[in-house]
Order: structure tokens, then sequence, then C-alpha cells
């Protein structure tokens, strides 16, 4: 098996209290997507049309709701059907009594309408959260029980309160940039199935990132005496230049990379290659690509988090003897200038 049927109303038969509602019958200007589920514990979660109040369909607003939402008992969605006119003295609804008030009955264009509401991919919204007209809430946002949302959230965040206000981001802007094109919930059933465990956990949003720069091996260079399982980390002095304590750890996905590395590195032992793992999200090492090779052709990155070395290639060969120290003459003349071959 590869997860649950995504066509069953009841997801697994044990539990009645949580169903796909997008598997309820269709409603007129009402849109969910697949493996979005309503839990409801005091009442069956099939009456989740109910939670949808003021809904009418001659005002066209639709109710949107993406894949693999989790939605709590007691949401509640307001439609655009509960506005009033407000531009009036008063905002006291006459007409809908008749008995002669149907004569001040508003016409559509004189109702606020603040559009569809649209709720994305991968949000969990709490108990007795209620969202107003028109809001938008981002893909991967979370909403804390009992919040009343009356502005657009945005994605990967977390509101809460009365009004809903942002409570923190549950990610850097560069981690939700890459989620919001990563797109999981477009993945097939296998593809999900087969990265529930990266799905599901801190260090899987570093490996996608991580894969989608470089699916690796990496490499280190180094004359550090090292055994697998020890981590290497920022800090320590740098290899060129002036030996200033560098802020990134180097690593590479070429053998070539890492042979320079070994060879230059400081130290009294002999060059070594370490096959390492980055536990933390890597960028494009600058000093090559952006001074030599634009694209990162040398496959060069750093990082600020920890390697963990998981490896040792002891097969390889070094340059030959006039090509390192034409290196070395480089480096040091580099040094002499007062130019650092490292911009860390």
């Amino acid at each position: 098996m590869i997860g649950p049927d995504k066509k069953k109303l009841y997801p697994n038969e044990n539990i009645k209290t949580v169903c796909y509602i997008s598997n309820l019958p269709k409603r007129p200007n009402v849109e969910i997507g697949e493996y979005t589920y309503y839990s409801d514990n005091k009442k069956s979660p099939e009456n989740f049309y109910d939670n949808i109040e003021y809904h009418y369909e001659f005002l066209g607003d639709r109710l949107i709701i993406g894949k693999f939402c989790a939605i709590a008992e007691g949401v509640k969605f307001i439609m655009n059907g509960a506005n009033h006119r407000m531009d009036g003295i008063t905002t006291y609804p006459f007409n809908i009594f008749g008995c002669g008030w149907e004569k001040v009955t508003p016409t559509i264009e004189q109702l606020p309408f603040k559009g569809d509401t649209v709720i994305g991919n991968d949000v969990w919204i709490g108990q007795n959260v209620t969202i107003m007209p028109g809001i938008q809430i981002g893909d991967g946002a979370i909403i804390s029980a009992n919040a009343t949302v009356v502005k657009n959230v945005e994605p990967y965040s977390i509101y809460g309160g009365n009004p809903a206000k942002l409570i923190k981001k549950r990610f850097s802007d560069e981690m939700v940039e890459f989620l919001l094109k990563l797109q999981w919930w477009n993945w097939g059933e296998e593809e999900i199935f087969k990265n529930l465990d990266k799905l599901t956990s801190e260090s899987g949003l570093v490996h996608f990132m991580n894969q989608s720069l470089d699916a690796g091996p990496f490499y280190h260079g180094t004359k550090a005496d090292l055994k697998v399982g020890d981590l290497l980390e920022p800090g320590y002095n740098s290899n060129y230049g002036e030996r200033k304590k560098a802020n990134y750890v180097y690593l590479t996905g070429t053998m070539d990379a890492a042979v320079w590395g070994a060879e230059l590195a400081m130290g009294d032992g002999r060059g070594r290659i370490y096959i390492v793992e980055p536990i933390g999200t890597i960028e494009n090492d600058p000093n090559l690509t952006d001074k030599k090779f634009p694209g990162n052709p040398t496959r060069s990155y750093r990082t600020k988090s920890l390697l963990r070395i998981v490896g040792e290639v002891l097969d390889w060969k070094g340059h030959a003897p006039e090509v390192l120290q034409n290196m070395l003459d480089n480096l040091e003349e580099l040094k002499r200038q007062g130019i650092e071959a490292i911009n860390d």
C-alpha cells in the first residue's frame, strides 16, 4: 500500500470522525482539493457544508480549499452573503423582513464584496476558527484554535488571536520560496509515499533544498585526521590568505576540487579527502561562481552549518608537482598583494 484511497469518503474506516471532504456531494462555488479532511468529534464530518455560512449562489463568490489541508471541528467560513450595506446611516437589513421594507433592497453592486475565499495547500486550521469573507490563506500556513481571520495570511506562517495576527514564520524566507516552488502536494502518490520520512522530519527540507542544488555526493579536502561520524564546523582558520577565522565550511561535488582542498590545506599531515553530508543548507561558493566559473561547473559550495564525515576517499591522485607549485606561487602572490583568495 502507498497510502489511503483518496476517492473514499472515510480514508480510515475505523475513524468515522474524519472524512475527505473532496468526496462529499459537490456544491456550487465550492472547490476542495484531494486529501483535505475535516475532523468533527461532535457530529458527523459529512456535515462539513454546514460550516460554510451565508453562501448564496447568486453572489458568485467561491470557497476554494487546496490539497492536504487539515480542518478541525467548529471552523466557520463566513461568505460574502453575510455583509450588510455600510454606506448609509444604518447597517440594519430592513429589506430581508419584507412587509414594505423590501423597497430598500440593495443591488448586489451596493453590497460589500470581498471576493473568493481561498485556502492554500497543506494548511492546518484549528478548532473554532472563523474565516471572514474574501480571505486568502497561503500554502503551509497554520491558524491556531479560536482565531478570527480578518486579513490575508502569508504562506508558511502561524496566525492566532482575534483578530488573527502573525505569531511567527515557520521557515526562513529562502526556505518558504523553495517550498512554494517544490509544491509537494502536486506529486504523485508513489512520490509522496517514497518521501514520507523527509516530508515529516526537520531535516527533510534541508535535504530537498540541497538536492535541488546538487544531489551529491560531496567531498571535503583537508589535512585533518578525522573519522566517520566527526563533524566539521565553521570557525577554524582559513587555509588561504591571512588565515582568518572562516565563517563557512566548504565542500564540493567534484574530486578535482576536493584534491585541491587536500593539497592546499594547512597542516603537517597528509592530504585527505572525506565524503561529507551537509546537516544544514548549502549555497554556491561565490569565490568561484561569482569570480571564475559562472554557473558553478566546479560544483563548489559552502555552508554555515555542520558537515558530517560519512566516509573517506582513499584512492585519489594529486596534481603534478609543477601544477601544485604553480598554484602555491599564485596564492603566495595574492597574499603578498594583500588580496584574499577566499571572500568569507
